[in-house]
């Protein structure tokens, strides 16, 4: 099959709709594959041009992972826990850890049904971390491949 930049548009387009920017090789690789076989039926056969979303339940959790560490009694999660409040996320864990005058803050935000601009998010809540005086690496999970 020859792909035109117009049909490469597309693909990229159905691939970044179902998977998001930050998806991992394997996952984009196995779209395009459905992607072309799909566009490779007839407009008669194909009755829609976009793969839909996977409904909810079926597909891959994504998460955010932050790591914090400041000066204890800033309550930082709780304002992370403010933050997240009525957006499309979800803390699934969250961990803290006092050492001397030190607190080291663990949060998993699941974000699979996030639609905006997962660079803002991260943007936004480095400021909220740095605001009570942590500092902060926010990292997606699937840089750990277990998720």
């Amino acid at each position: 099959m020859e792909l035109s930049p117009e049909l490469i548009k597309e693909i990229a387009l159905q691939v970044s709709a179902k998977l998001g920017t930050l998806a991992g090789p394997d996952e984009v690789a196995a779209l395009v594959r459905e992607v072309i076989s799909r566009l490779s039926i007839s407009p008669e056969q194909n009755n829609s041009s976009n793969i839909a979303p996977e409904p909810a339940n079926n597909r891959k959790s994504k998460k955010l992972i932050i790591n914090a560490l400041g000066i204890s009694g800033n309550e930082l999660a709780e304002k992370i826990k403010a933050f997240i409040a009525g957006k499309a996320l979800r803390i699934t864990d969250i961990s803290s850890t006092q050492v001397d005058t030190f607190s080291s803050l663990i949060v998993l935000i699941d974000y699979t049904d996030y639609r905006a601009d997962l660079t803002q998010l991260k943007f936004e809540l480095e400021k909220i971390c740095s605001g009570a005086g942590f500092k902060a690496i926010i990292q997606n999970s699937n840089y750990y491949k277990t998720y």
